[in-house]
């Protein structure tokens, strides 16, 4: 059997592909170290730095987090670039698997950190403890990747305010409550209709036509609901 595996190293993920299994997998710390020397990171795309890693940090206020130091570079002895203000010439930002439940200063906190906060494209907020989708998140027009995985979202509702997200083409809402939810695939795919990849699975020209026909079907009957209602 051939087989995909993801894995997530140093605030990225690598893919594997093709890789034959015949027997129990067991991949250790040193096998992906050097399997991920070989291949090389995706979803890092091509930043001029890469993206401030402040993961795995155990802080649950952003506040918290200006007095720490990100976590260092792998295999890299230069460090973080910073412009002559000390700030970080990065478009991402790694918050993942703190215990944040609040992210509502985090504008202020990009803006503190970056040199160019409005050309942030990259934030992962996975693993942590939030129970909605960030209105802050609105903040940033230019973000393409968005981790949210592995939280404590319920509401699907939530989803729809990403599609105001124009540049938005890489998200992440597994291991969520709402991925539950009859429908939630075509759901998000069909609000946020510029997504290339959902959950790390690349969108399929049948899965974009199907949530296209589940969006006019589900919409369509609520505006018709709320058009008989006001005939009454």
């Amino acid at each position: 059997m051939r087989i995909q595996i993801f894995i997530y190293k140093n605030g990225c993920y690598f893919r594997f592909s093709n890789i034959l299994v015949s027997r129990p997998l067991i991949i250790n710390q040193n096998r992906i170290a050097a399997m991920t020397e070989r291949k090389g990171r995706i979803d890092c795309h091509g930043e001029t730095s890469p993206p401030v890693n402040y993961g795995f940090m155990e802080i649950s206020k952003l506040e918290d987090m200006l007095d720490q130091e990100p976590r260092p570079i792998p295999n890299s002895k230069k460090g973080y670039k910073k412009d002559k203000n000390g700030k970080f010439m990065s478009n991402g930002l790694l918050l993942n698997s703190n215990g944040i439940e609040s992210v509502a200063s985090l504008p202020e906190f990009v803006t503190e950190l970056f040199a160019s906060p409005s050309n942030l494209s990259w934030i992962d907020l996975s693993h942590n403890c939030l129970t909605t989708i960030p209105d802050v998140l609105l903040s940033f027009p230019n973000l393409q990747i968005l981790n949210l995985h592995s939280n404590r979202i319920e509401d699907l509702q939530q989803v729809e305010k990403l599609g105001q997200l124009r540049q938005l083409k890489k998200l992440s809402l597994h291991a969520n409550p709402i991925e539950k939810q009859k429908g939630y695939f075509y759901f998000v795919l069909g609000l946020v209709p510029t997504l290339n990849t959902l959950d790390f699975s690349g969108i399929t020209k049948g899965e974009r036509k199907s949530a296209e026909t589940w969006k006019k079907m589900v919409f369509g009957t609520k505006k018709k609901r709320r058009s008989d209602d006001d005939d009454y």
